[in-house]
């Protein structure tokens, strides 16, 4: 099985698959289509800065890793009331948020493998693991990382991979 190095052309494809995809439902389905930057980074560094709300979701087979996207507590809130038809019981509307995130993510990872390149294309993905946090850190040793952060008028995300 070939390790993927992130700075080459695959790499730099999954992360523009990854980033073109949230940018597409932020829009299409959420509306928000202002994304004010963008910044993409390679590294060997061991950790990734986390917003508030964090979905890790792990990949086996072709490409191993987790795909890790986090999100501003703000913005969570805001695209999962967006995202779902119906206004969020305000009883429960920590949970609601919670879960949407987990299925946002899974979303935007399903549809961005869908175009994986053939190499790749035997990689599975695994249920989603959902935290919250304030400004911790994801590490772990001898890993590449490939991030994207999007800034919107409504909030932050970022989307990385740890492969």
């Amino acid at each position: 099985m070939r390790k993927t190095i992130l700075t080459d052309t695959v790499g730099r494809r999954i992360v523009n698959l990854l980033s073109n995809r949230t940018i597409r439902f932020l829009a299409g389905d959420i509306g928000i289509a202002a994304v004010n930057s963008i910044k993409t980074a390679f590294s060997n560094s061991p950790a990734i800065q986390l917003f508030d709300i964090v979905v890790i979701i792990p990949l086996t087979g072709d490409l191993q890793g987790n795909f890790v996207m986090s999100f501003e507590d703000k913005f969570a809130r805001k695209i999962v009331s967006a995202f779902r038809s119906d206004p969020l019981p305000a009883d429960k509307i920590d949970e609601y948020v919670t879960d949407g995130v987990g299925e946002i993510a899974n979303l935007i990872l399903t549809n961005s493998m869908e175009n994986l390149p053939a190499e790749l294309s035997h990689t599975q993905i695994q249920p989603p693991h959902i935290l919250q946090n304030r400004g911790a850190e994801l590490k772990q040793q001898s890993i590449e990382i490939m991030s994207v952060q999007l800034t919107t008028p409504s909030g932050q995300c970022n989307l990385s991979m740890q492969l």
